[in-house]
């Protein structure tokens, strides 16, 4: 389990103050190992992997506060980090998925603030980067993972506002097909798959505060999708310390849970 970047502000360190810090769960010792800083600082990108490489795609630079289009390569057994090809287009707020040996970004929106239903494959031993099937909605800051052999992207923002709808991707016909709608529009959702169920977790949604007013607020329960119904149900009401938080699924030894 990785961590990587985001928005943050080294205050202790005077010379270079915007670091993209890189971790390393040790599910043994139940702690974070330091890894080499990514030497492009950027937030609002994600991440794909393919065999031993990781790749942070595009983003926003934390010092010019621009869209990317640059994407950054870990090797995992060398240590080391490099620059590979190019992505297309300057965008944040994308999603990444990686499956059978490519990485897929999807959506995401531009310095103009629109948002985009463009998907790109990249292939590395190519070193190519291809335009996909593109999605009904165009959406950024939304969920993406991989559930039943598909891509299912649900929620995000673009220009009429948060949007509840969701896709999935065929992989075999290269084609976006509906998806049941999420029960409430709100981005940053989190998307999990495991044990052959689907998870979406907190986000971002539109309440109604005590003096009327609407403002976006973060919230942080559970859904769960059931297949055969075709339903997303709600599981938990509230999660502590979940808000803004990015969810995977992996197996960790519960005796070690209070001390991580």
């Amino acid at each position: 389990l990785y961590i990587i970047g985001g928005l943050f502000v080294d205050e202790e360190n005077k010379d270079v103050p915007l670091q993209c810090y890189f971790y390393l769960l040790d599910p043994l010792l139940s702690e974070w190992a330091a890894l080499p800083p990514m030497p492009s600082p950027r937030c609002l990108f994600n991440m794909g992997e393919t065999q031993n490489l990781l790749f942070a795609v595009a983003g926003k630079d934390l010092q010019t506060n621009e869209s990317l289009d640059t994407v950054m390569c870990y090797d995992i057994e060398k240590m080391k980090w490099s620059e590979t090809k190019k992505l297309p287009l300057k965008i944040h707020g994308h999603s990444v998925v990686s499956y059978k040996g490519l990485v897929y970004c999807i959506g995401g929106k531009t310095d103009d603030n629109k948002a985009l239903n463009k998907m790109f494959a990249y292939n590395h031993k190519q070193s190519e980067w291809r335009e996909m099937a593109a999605m009904k909605t165009p959406r950024a800051m939304f969920g993406a993972i991989i559930h039943n052999g598909k891509i299912v992207v649900a929620g995000g923002v673009n220009e009429e506002g948060l949007t509840n709808t969701c896709e999935a991707y065929d992989f075999a016909a290269n084609k976006w097909e509906p998806f049941t709608e999420f029960p409430q529009e709100r981005s940053s959702v989190n998307l999990v798959s495991s044990g052959g169920f689907l998870y979406a977790v907190g986000g971002f949604a539109m309440v109604q505060m005590e003096n009327q007013e609407v403002a976006p607020t973060e919230v942080t329960d559970v859904w769960q999708y059931e297949d055969d119904k075709k339903q997303w149900s709600g599981m938990l009401r509230e999660m502590r310390y979940a808000a803004g938080s990015t969810c995977v699924s992996m197996r960790l030894n519960s005796a070690r849970m209070p001390k991580l």
